[in-house]
């Protein structure tokens, strides 16, 4: 990190606010060049590093959906106690990141995030031994440590990866931001076919021994050229829950907690089903839990892109279409009973894994979108850093109780004794069905009362929209409303 604090005091003369020279005539001494070029190249590598760092976490946590369920079960588990231990996970997350969110700057947020990952990466070592346990207590029980044991890991570094890309990449922040989500999303939903693949072809040691060493590489490489910082203290008055306080911020966090929890069912249960009933191995497992991956990865920046060129694009609205689509996607799945005219084949399923992407897509980014708005907009939050990081926190930890709570119900009615998987995902259709109706009459509401969702003190999303565009049309007064700049991130 030498080189970049070097370019950094080669790059100070530049920031000087005076006069300066036409841009026609003006030309950086070549030092001045190549202090900039390695500023970048140091930055580009660090973000690389943080959004890899998310990336193999969300994999380490979700790379046991496609091919654990099946083994575990032979050493005694059931469906509900593979739900639980899915849970957990996500549980432990809930209830540590609001410990290490006020104490990550005494521990330091390199190190947290550093050794956060290496336990984690620990832990994933040591489970590629379980299975040479006896089956039965001591299996599960040391499933369970090693889980929650990861899981303390997983929560520190996720969250100092957050807080370094703040300190990082002030100017840059909601973008590195919005990057760094999409990596752990990425990951979780592409984990699955990783660990299928790593299955079939080294074992059961395999999938776990190949995700902790990358991750363990990750983290040193990370301990080596990440900077030591420390984040300013500010004396800002709110919290992640600030946004709650609005009717439509505690919506949209519902909107966020609701799509985590029906994916945390379907990763937690599909895979046994697609084994009991259609004899897949876990490498095609794992291809089928690409399918979804895919169309978050194509449609989510597409809705990002249209949110920040167009504010006057209502993320909440997209979000009911979301919800509406999962509903659909659910009945396919099974296929449900409750559509008897809907053939029994993996063709169905494949169909159905195809309409749950769309619909996932639908949901994540605008969430996160709906809750920025709410927070500046409605609730009149001031516009800087704290703020986004403010309602990226709220996000994550939506994310985490809807992980925690998903499985566990979800694996107590998949399991063959209980309702089994079509009954059990027909079952929890209704919850993506009610939220789609509930948003369909507010929204419905609102439009016919010609009321604006995000309206605040004269402030309408008109007027964002005009402040928007006269940022990036070249305007010099960029120091108001400009809210559609800071939602960059999520069309990366």
């Amino acid at each position: 990190m030498a080189d970049i604090d070097d370019a950094v005091a080669e790059l100070e003369p530049l920031m000087i606010r005076e006069k300066r020279p036409s841009k026609k005539n003006f030309k950086p001494r070549r030092s001045q060049q190549n202090a900039c070029l390695r500023f970048m190249h140091g930055a580009v590598l660090n973000g690389i590093l943080l959004v890899l760092q998310n990336f193999s976490m969300g994999a380490s946590y979700s790379l046991i959906a496609a091919f654990f369920p099946v083994s575990a079960v032979e050493k005694g588990f059931t469906q509900f106690t593979i739900g639980v231990l899915f849970g957990t996970y996500a549980g432990t997350r809930v209830i540590l990141n609001p410990f290490l969110g006020k104490y990550v700057t005494i521990i330091g947020v390199k190190f947290t995030l550093c050794v956060g990952g290496m336990m984690a990466a620990g832990c994933l070592i040591l489970l590629s031994f379980m299975d040479n346990s006896p089956p039965g207590a001591p299996y599960i029980g040391m499933c369970f440590a090693l889980r929650m044991v990861e899981a303390c890991g997983f929560s520190g570094s996720m969250l100092a990866v957050f807080t370094m890309i703040g300190k990082m990449f002030p100017r840059h922040h909601m973008m590195m931001l919005g990057l760094a989500e999409n990596g752990f999303a990425m990951g979780t939903l592409i984990g699955p076919m990783i660990g299928g693949f790593l299955y079939e072809w080294g074992g059961f040691a395999a999938p776990f021994l190949t995700i902790g060493g990358i991750v363990l590489v990750v983290s040193s490489l990370n301990l080596i050229t990440l900077p030591n910082v420390q984040p300013t203290l500010t004396s800002v008055d709110f919290t992640m829950f600030s946004v709650l306080k609005s009717g439509f911020g505690l919506v949209a966090s519902c909107c966020t907690l609701v799509a985590f929890f029906i994916m945390a069912f379907y990763e937690a249960t599909f895979s046994l089903h697609l084994q009991l009933h259609y004899g897949l191995g876990p490498s095609e497992i794992g291809l089928l839990f690409l399918i979804a991956p895919i169309f978050v990865a194509i449609l989510g920046p597409a809705f990002g892109a249209a949110i920040q060129r167009y504010p006057s694009v209502d993320p909440l609205f997209i979000c009911t279409i979301g919800f509406g689509i999962i509903t659909v996607s659910l009945q396919f799945l099974g296929p449900s009973p409750w559509f008897p005219f809907l053939p029994h084949n993996l063709w169905m399923v494949i169909i159905g894994a195809v309409i749950f992407g769309i619909g996932e897509s639908h949901c994540i980014v605008p969430s996160v979108a709906a809750q920025t708005r709410v927070a500046i907009v409605t609730l009149g939050l001031p516009d800087i850093m704290e703020t986004h990081g403010m309602v990226s926190a709220l996000f994550n930890w939506s994310i985490a109780l809807g992980l925690f709570i998903g499985p566990i119900p979800g694996g107590a009615l998949a399991d063959e004794s209980s309702l089994g998987f079509e009954l059990s995902a027909t079952a929890l259709s209704a919850i993506p069905l009610f939220m789609f109706i509930i948003m369909s009459i507010l929204l419905i509401i609102y439009k016919v009362k010609g009321w604006d969702i995000y309206y605040r003190d004269g402030v309408s999303m008109d007027n964002l929209e005009r402040s928007y565009t006269s940022v990036h049309s070249g305007g010099e007064n960029i120091s108001k409303g400009t809210y559609g700049s800071h939602l960059g991130y999520l069309s990366t």
